[in-house]
């Protein structure tokens, strides 16, 4: 899990460059593993790329695997993405009230 989160670090500078699509990159190997952090921030990423509907499906894989893992959007939000997070938490609101 460590080896995820480095990447995922390495993949939010990234995408805090404005570089997304290399951040999508950087993200993949994380992602394949269930790591919650990097679906959430793959997710927010689609967000922004107006793809809701891939944004909607990497939020819930985020959501489903946070359960067991730390969430750290806290980090996030230190970090200066408090914007970002409100766009996730806007569409991630709209998720969870479609799935109850």
């Amino acid at each position: 899990m460590s080896n995820n989160y480095a990447i995922f670090e390495k993949a939010f500078m990234l995408y805090s460059d404005g570089k997304t699509d290399a951040a999508m990159k950087k993200l993949t190997p994380a992602v394949e593993d269930g790591f919650a952090d990097a679906e959430e921030l793959l997710g927010t990423i689609y967000v922004e790329k107006g793809q809701y509907t891939e944004a909607e499906k990497w939020y819930k894989c985020a959501h489903r695997n946070s359960r067991s893992q730390p969430y750290h959007a806290a980090a996030l939000v230190k970090r200066g993405a408090a914007n970002r997070l409100t766009i996730y938490d806007q569409l991630n609101t709209a998720v969870m009230e479609r799935e109850q």
